[in-house]
């Protein structure tokens, strides 16, 4: 029941604080641009619903500009999302925290913690990479079906496992005094061992937040309008943005009930 009610106080903090939409709806911005810019420097805008033939043929045409400008455009992404990140989980700290602060000082001050935040994603990459490189070369060393079958779903249980134990990892970051990357993944992992059935509330309370969200977002997709005429588009363009809206929302409130999780643990 405290994990529901703390849910609810999340939701509650967003609402009196709405200018924690602001980097994510900036970072949405960002990618509207970039997508547009994307798709006219590879040649891809003129095409209004292409078909697997002609993405082929353009691909083919210019395989290493594309390469390029899309190994590019995935970095500035990452790059940007980092910063997004860190701007928005160091607003939720001095929320937490009870302190005044503007989106600017916020800004400020996320810079502290931009390599922090690209270490610990590194190394989350790494340990997810680890385990699929070794069931991938087991994949082609092994014939047997049903064994296949063991690896890929073993695969999935130690990346689940491992989502687990690494829950705690911003709110660590943030709220405690380990700072480095390492030792930030390393206490994650002890606060979860060391508070089980704190830990599983904790995710079942988001595993609901995840339900509500999916049913609201199944009864908004239902809204949607077939055809092409300006009303429609102009209509399901809305849905679309209320449909952001729900996820940032939902996105959001998260991470301020894991803050929120992880400060009553270390009370």
């Amino acid at each position: 029941m405290k994990h529901i009610k703390r849910g609810l106080m999340s939701l509650s903090l967003l609402k009196d604080n709405l200018k924690l939409y602001v980097p994510d709806i900036s970072f949405a911005l960002i990618l509207l641009i970039l997508s547009v810019i994307f798709l006219n420097l590879t040649g891809l805008s003129g095409l209004v619903q292409p078909t697997p033939e002609q993405l082929t043929q353009i691909i083919k045409q210019d395989l290493v500009k594309i390469a390029i400008i899309t190994g590019i455009f995935i970095l500035m992404l990452f790059l940007i999302l980092i910063q997004v990140s860190s701007t928005k989980l160091t607003m939720i700290k001095n929320i937490i925290q009870k302190k005044k602060t503007t989106i600017k000082e916020a800004f400020d001050e996320s810079k502290i913690y931009y390599t922090k935040i690209l270490s610990i994603k590194l190394l989350v990459l790494l340990l997810f990479l680890i385990p699929l490189f070794i069931v991938v070369v087991l994949n082609f060393l092994i014939k047997i079906s049903i064994i296949k079958i063991i690896l890929f779903t073993s695969l999935t249980l130690i990346w689940l496992f491992i989502t687990v134990l690494l829950i705690y990892k911003y709110p660590v970051l943030f709220l405690s005094k380990t700072k480095e990357p390492i030792n930030v993944l390393k206490e994650s992992y002890k606060s979860v061992l060391k508070n089980k059935l704190f830990t599983l509330l904790t995710i079942l309370t988001i595993v609901l937040m995840f339900i509500v969200s999916l049913i609201i977002t199944f009864i908004f997709n239902l809204l949607y309008i077939q055809g092409i005429t300006s009303f429609a588009m102009i209509f399901n363009q809305i849905i679309a943005i209320l449909l952001l809206f729900i996820q940032i929302t939902i996105s959001i409130t998260i991470s301020i009930f894991l803050f929120l999780s992880f400060k009553e643990l270390s009370s």
